[in-house]
């Protein structure tokens, strides 16, 4: 890559991913600036869930996988930041919760210790401004040593989110976020979303093309490993420039 333009946060360049030599992933070229959300949307097992876990390292490191091409953050080849740093940079928001067995306070703490945050009072601070962008503090400012069990699903999920925020990524990876709640809660949580681009760049792998065309400034089509079209949400939907972009826009493929 050349010159970095300080307006893109992530830069990705001839991705290609194969499993026992068939492509789950070819030729993906994506430029992401700051501050936008993009949804990744496309028939199901067509390579838009793959992508997420390539560009923050979850991707499986067996010898039936293999990946090619380079991916930037602000600049910077990925395979030479450190894993850790890495994964605090660009969280993963998965599509159920995966909490600790631990306390409300727990669950956000321990990602702050391993990046050597120990100290009670920042601790406590980073915490309560985690909780706040959820929209959770004033709900359990009083129970932080609460078990999670106490949630509910659309809590557990904001809960998980915390614990990436906290960390102050660069970029929020989301894979179906709201796959595990209820029509309520799923919109209050594309509401959350959409406040949270002010701070952060998001990558959602969408539940459907309404949610994309809902919550995303940005959409990027896949289709057979391939990303078909990536622009402007509203052109997608709207006039998009391929016949497979049309065909599952119009449901004809889907």
């Amino acid at each position: 890559m050349e010159q970095f333009n300080t307006d893109i946060v992530l830069q990705i360049e001839n991705l290609k991913v194969t499993r026992n030599e068939k492509y789950v992933l070819r030729n993906v070229n994506m430029t992401i600036n700051r501050h936008e959300v993009i949804a990744l949307v496309g028939p199901s097992g067509d390579g838009k869930s793959v992508l997420p876990r390539c560009i923050n390292r979850l991707f499986p490191t067996d010898a039936n996988y293999k990946l090619s091409g380079n991916i930037f953050l602000e600049g910077e080849l990925t395979t030479t930041i450190p894993t850790e740093k890495l994964r605090q940079q660009i969280g993963m928001l998965f599509s159920k919760p995966n909490l600790f067995p631990m306390s409300i306070y727990e669950n956000i703490a321990f990602g702050l210790r391993l990046v050597g945050i120990t100290n009670k009072t920042m601790l406590d601070r980073q915490i309560k401004i985690a909780l706040e962008n959820v929209e959770l503090w004033k709900t359990f400012q009083n129970q932080l040593n609460a078990p999670t069990t106490k949630l509910n699903p659309e809590q557990q999920q904001r809960l998980c989110l915390a614990r990436i925020l906290a960390l102050q990524p660069k970029i929020i990876l989301m894979d179906k976020p709201t796959f595990s709640l209820n029509s309520s809660a799923k919109s209050n949580f594309e509401r959350l979303i959409l406040e949270l681009k002010e701070k952060y760049t998001i990558i959602v792998t969408a539940e459907d093309k309404l949610q994309a065309g809902r919550i995303s400034d940005k959409v990027g089509f896949f289709y057979k490993g391939s990303l078909i079209e990536f622009g402007q949400t509203k052109n997608i939907f709207t006039h998009p420039q391929e016949e497979l972009t049309e065909n599952f826009i119009t449901g004809r493929i889907s």
